[in-house]
């Protein structure tokens, strides 16, 4: 984890209030899928302090950020322009373990939460490239799908449910998974990873307690430090309280309480 000042190399607005924020980061090849950085958005107060951003995609000097606008910080990182240098801590946190490796992974996310199964998916196809991943993203409606097209690999296949039906599987992304895991003859080798609100990662945890199969998750907490000292984002642990910006976000789900 380092702090220091990177470029903006591009600041897209990709669907209504949604945004994809490219930076030059000069230890990309050290980043873990599920980790975030954190950026100073504004020079002075407001707004005062960092905001997390989980990191999409990664590759050689770069990092990717998928954003929605949601407030006067997000509103402000959307004006910035290509070139502008922002003050950034990362990368922070744990993320995702892709070994010991698995013949199959099942990756599930909701909303703007899909945006780290982007890269995950692709650190999982380079370590592994016989494994069979299926991606599935839930959204509200047809209108809410973002990053489709971001996700490719020979050995991918996307899956997405809408809950009003307008495309996809029509229903919660959780039903859909079960699904799929209904149909696999073995479960031994299959893994699933979970990135959403909470709510939709408790339901993952039952279904994996369910049918005993690993599975890991991202915790989305409001963050405060980012280095642990203000514990404003921990969650309920099996052994403590743990928290999101040191711990995790990235949790197997044995870690955590789900009462």
């Amino acid at each position: 984890m380092k702090k220091i000042k990177v470029k903006i190399l591009s600041n897209k607005n990709i669907k209504d209030d949604f945004f994809k924020l490219r930076l030059e980061f000069p230890f990309s090849d050290k980043i873990e899928p599920g980790q975030f950085v954190h950026i100073r958005i504004g020079e002075s107060f407001p707004p005062l302090l960092r905001r997390p951003f989980s990191i999409s995609n990664a590759g050689c000097g770069w990092i990717d950020i998928v954003y929605k606008v949601v407030g006067k910080g997000t509103r402000l990182l959307s004006e910035f322009k290509e070139g502008k240098k922002l003050d950034i801590i990362g990368p922070c946190g744990r993320g995702f373990s892709v070994s010991p490796l698995k013949k199959r992974y099942l990756l599930a996310g909701g909303g703007v939460g899909v945006s780290p199964l982007v890269f995950l998916s692709r650190r999982i196809l380079e370590k592994n490239k016989n494994a069979l991943v299926d991606v599935f993203l839930g959204f509200k409606k047809k209108e809410d799908v973002i990053l489709e097209e971001d996700f490719s690999g020979e050995n991918l296949t996307l899956h997405i449910a809408t809950e009003d039906g307008s495309y996809g599987y029509k229903g919660v992304v959780s039903e859909l998974v079960e699904s799929h895991i209904k149909s696999l003859s073995s479960l031994s080798e299959v893994k699933v990873y979970a990135c959403g609100p909470t709510d939709m990662l408790r339901v993952f945890a039952r279904l994996c307690f369910k049918y005993k199969i690993c599975c890991e998750v991202l915790m989305e907490e409001i963050i405060g430090c980012g280095v642990g000292a203000c514990r404003g984002c921990v969650v309920k642990g099996k052994e403590g309280y743990m928290r999101v910006c040191q711990e995790g976000p990235a949790f197997d789900i044995k870690e955590l309480s789900w009462e």
